[in-house]
This record gives structure tokens, C-alpha cells and sequence, in this order.
């Protein structure tokens, strides 16, 4: 397995760092490519990393998220846009997102958001942003 930084730390409510990364096939791993997000915590500003929280996983066959950008909300929730496509088709698909619990252990099913994209960065806006479908 092979894992890489796939967003800027979130400093959550509690102090703790959340960073989100992507899961890769490691070059001599046996089986399909099936890219993962997961992320890490730290409790001591980045000296060690640990506690890993897979996110991101879609129930749907084929389906994969990955470049996870993860933005914490005014709530202390997190939120997290992802590229997104069906590696059994080769069909690209709209961005989807995920919300955490505001300690970041429990995260929603992904949920497409209707718009084309790959790599992106949210941010939260207050009011004026984001509404769940």
C-alpha cells in the first residue's frame, strides 16, 4: 500500500490534526487498481501520525474517490470534495462529497454533487455556501 498527502491539514475543534490521503496500488501489489481515501490524525501538531479512518468509501460496484480536499466547516464538521469515477466502465463522474462528525471518526456515504471536475479545493462560506441535497 502506498499512501499520499491528498490535502492540507484540518485543525479540528479538539486541537487534534486531520490530514486526508490517498490510498494508491503499490507497483508489485497483485488485483485491480482501486484508489481509497483514508486519513490520519495527530495529537502532538504533526510529530507523529496515527489512527487511521478510511472516507470516502462508495457502496456502488466500480465506484472510487480519490484527491479528497477536506475543509473544516463552521460547525467543526469536516467536508471533503472528491474526484470520482467508475473504474469497471472508465466513466468519469460528477464530484462527490462527504461530511465527517466534528471529531472526524465518522463520515457520511459520498453523495454526488451534480458538478464536472476532478482535483478542487473547497472552502466553507458561512451561509452562503454549500447546501446538502
Amino acid at each position: 500500500m502506498v499512501i499520499t498527502p491528498a490535502s492540507a491539514i484540518a485543525v479540528l475543534a479538539d486541537g487534534r490534526w486531520f490530514l486526508a490521503f490517498d490510498r494508491w496500488h503499490a507497483y508489485d501489489e497483485p488485483g485491480p487498481f482501486r484508489p481509497r481515501t483514508v486519513g490520519l490524525f495527530s495529537s502532538d501538531e504533526g510529530k507523529t501520525w496515527g489512527d487511521l479512518v478510511p472516507f470516502g468509501d462508495n457502496p456502488a460496484p466500480g465506484v472510487y474517490h480519490w484527491h479528497g480536499r477536506v475543509t473544516r466547516m463552521q460547525d467543526d464538521r469536516l467536508f471533503a470534495l472528491m474526484w470520482t469515477a467508475n473504474l469497471e466502465t472508465g466513466d468519469a463522474m460528477p464530484l462527490h462529497f462527504v461530511t465527517s462528525s466534528p471529531d472526524a471518526r465518522e463520515w457520511s456515504v459520498p453523495q454526488p454533487t451534480h458538478i464536472p471536475g476532478q482535483t478542487n479545493g473547497p472552502v466553507d462560506l458561512g451561509g452562503a455556501g454549500w447546501r446538502e441535497p
